[in-house]
Parts: C-alpha cells; sequence; structure tokens
C-alpha cells in the first residue's frame, strides 16, 4: 500500500469519525425538518469527497511524485514533461531531487526517488527504463580552438590527438564505451585527461581548456563563457553512435500508482526531439 493510499484512508477514517459526530448530534438534539436536511446535505458532501479523494488515490491522480531532476535535460525536454504531467494531473505534488544524470541510478537503486530522466540504455537490474526521446550530439570546444575556424560539423576524426574531458564510469552506463567506439570508428583511442559526473562539470572543465568533449546537444544551453560547440558529423557513424537517446527509469520491484500514472503519461506520448522543444 503506497503512503498517498495510506494518507487517503486516515483522511477517510477522519472525515467519517465526523460524519458519526454530526449524526449523533443531530439525533440527541431532536433538530427540526429544515435542519435535518441541511446536516443530511452536509454529510452527503462529506461521503462525496472522502470517495472522490479515495479514487484519485487509487488511480494513480493524487500524492507525491519524486523526481531526479539535473543535468542538460534541465534544459531540454524535462520541463516541458512536467508541465504536460501537471495539467492532466494537478493534485499530484512534486518533489524534485537535484542530482546528476548519473546519480540518479543509485538514487532509484535506494528508493530515494520514484523516476529519474536518464541517458540510455541502462544496465541495471533493479531499473526499469521507457525512451523518452533522442537527440543529437555536440562537440564541445576551447573558446580559442582551431576547429573554430569553420562553422559546419566536427568529423569525430579531427578530434585525434585532443585531451577528452568525459563522464565518470558509473555503474549501469555507458557514455565511455560509445566514446571509445566513436574514437575507434575514426581509427584512434581517445585520450582521456579529465573525467566529471554532470554535463555542466563537463562543459565547464573544457571551457577552462583543458580538453574537448562529446556531449548531447542540449549542453549548448548552458551558454557558459569560454567554450563554442559544433555539431559532430554522423555521416557515416552506426546510427547508436549518431545520436543520445534518454528516457525515463523506475525501480522495477516497487511502482506506486502515482509512478504508474506518470509512466503511462510519458508512454502516450509520440516520439519527440528534445531541441526542438520547448526549453
Amino acid at each position: 500500500m503506497t503512503k498517498a493510499i495510506s494518507a487517503s484512508i486516515r483522511g477517510w477514517m477522519k472525515r467519517r469519525r465526523a460524519i458519526f459526530a454530526l449524526l449523533a448530534k443531530t439525533m440527541l438534539s431532536r433538530r427540526t425538518g429544515a435542519s435535518l436536511a441541511k446536516d443530511a446535505s452536509r454529510i452527503a458532501a462529506l461521503l462525496l469527497e472522502a470517495r472522490e479523494r479515495t479514487q484519485k488515490v487509487a488511480h494513480g491522480l493524487r500524492g507525491t511524485l519524486t523526481l531526479g531532476f539535473g543535468g542538460s535535460t534541465v534544459y531540454s525536454f524535462w520541463p516541458a514533461l512536467i508541465r504536460g504531467f501537471k495539467a492532466v494531473a494537478p493534485d499530484v505534488e512534486l518533489s524534485f531531487r537535484a542530482m546528476s544524470v548519473l546519480e540518479q541510478i543509485e538514487a532509484l537503486r535506494e528508493s530515494r526517488i520514484d523516476i529519474g530522466l536518464i541517458r540510455l540504455p541502462v544496465l541495471d537490474e533493479l531499473v526499469e527504463t521507457g525512451p523518452v526521446y533522442q537527440e543529437p550530439l555536440s562537440v564541445a570546444l576551447p573558446a580559442e580552438h582551431h576547429l573554430l575556424a569553420a562553422s559546419g560539423p566536427v568529423p569525430i576524426r579531427r578530434l585525434a590527438g585532443s585531451p577528452f574531458v568525459t563522464y565518470e564510469a558509473r555503474r549501469g552506463f555507458n557514455f565511455q564505451a560509445d566514446l571509445h567506439a566513436l574514437c575507434r570508428f575514426a581509427r584512434f583511442e581517445p585520450q582521456i585527461v579529465h573525467q566529471a559526473p554532470s554535463t555542466e562539470a563537463v562543459v565547464g572543465i573544457v571551457a577552462c581548456g583543458e580538453g574537448v568533449a562529446i556531449v548531447p546537444a542540449s549542453a549548448e544551453r548552458l551558454r557558459m563563457r569560454g567554450v563554442a560547440f559544433r555539431p559532430l558529423d554522423t555521416k557515416g557513424l552506426p546510427a547508436q553512435l549518431a545520436s543520445v537517446s534518454f528516457g525515463i527509469g523506475w525501480r522495477r520491484d516497487f511502482v506506486s500508482a502515482v509512478t504508474q500514472e506518470f509512466i503511462a503519461f510519458v508512454r502516450s506520448l509520440p516520439p519527440t526531439d528534445a531541441v526542438s522543444s520547448p526549453p
């Protein structure tokens, strides 16, 4: 039984006691017909409200949903997704936990959040996922980098010999494996000089002039001084390396009614290009 349902039942028990107290008071006072009709109306309203509250909780329309919130997803599809859910479930209370996309897997495993918006695929036996959107990849370059002389997409082979800033290796994620696969496709191994837990940190290190990075295109919305972006030239790349996929994640062995409602809402959405969605 979820906490929300338990709270609803406690509320219903409180209202039931109030109803019985009102009935007892009415019977003892032997009120007039008009007073009895008025009290009956109040009792009916209380009963209807209690029933509606319980039904809303049972169908996932009332309760609390705890969301992991962070990374480049804050600048792309997450805000529009949350606004859309609130439009169909306005009585659900949202609680946000600021954390990187990498940290959300551990938070899901420990049941500290109900839903995370994470990069796919995730290889974890406790976490279930569903796709939400895809976005292209960009190359983050220090402001004085020579590749900025051209305005077009940057082929991965042009980054050979450059120091790389990348995401930390974490359980269940393949960020570094993807980077190695991209570079091997261009016949070189990446020279990784720095690792960071979030997109903000990765881009920040690039802005310090410490290397280049492959990041989701939505990272451009960070608008950080000292760094510039160019699209990654994906011509000839395998489809699984040409873009990045994001989705929602939840703990597979415990799904509350409210979480189920959110999952159903996300699954009802058409495929989306995050970069073109509202900020």
